[in-house]
C-alpha cells in the first residue's frame, strides 16, 4: 500500500496539479486546531489559540522541574575516554 502511494504521487503529485493541491488541502485541515478547551472555557480564534498555548509552554520553558530518575552512567558499563574528553 505504501509502496503503491508514493508510485501515485510520482505520478499524479507535480506542484501544479489537481492532485497535489487536494492533497495540501487534505494536509492543512487535518493539521488545523480548530478550538482549545482550557480551564477558563474555549479558545477558538486565532489570537486566543496562540495566546494559550504561549502561556501553555511558558510555564515549562526556562524553568527547572524536580528530577524524579537519575541515571547511574556506571550501571552502562561505556568505555572511558582518555585525554580529557573529546
Amino acid at each position: 500500500k505504501r509502496k503503491a502511494s508514493r508510485l501515485t504521487w510520482l505520478k499524479l503529485g507535480n506542484a501544479g496539479t489537481k492532485f497535489f493541491h487536494a492533497k495540501m488541502r487534505s494536509r492543512r485541515r487535518k493539521n488545523f486546531i480548530h478550538i482549545l478547551q482550557t480551564s477558563n472555557g474555549i479558545a477558538t480564534s486565532h489570537e486566543d489559540k496562540e495566546a494559550v498555548i504561549f502561556e501553555h509552554f511558558s510555564s515549562f520553558l526556562g524553568s527547572k522541574g524536580a528530577r524524579t530518575r537519575a541515571i547511574d552512567w556506571s550501571q552502562l558499563q561505556l568505555p572511558a575516554i582518555r585525554g580529557g574528553g573529546l
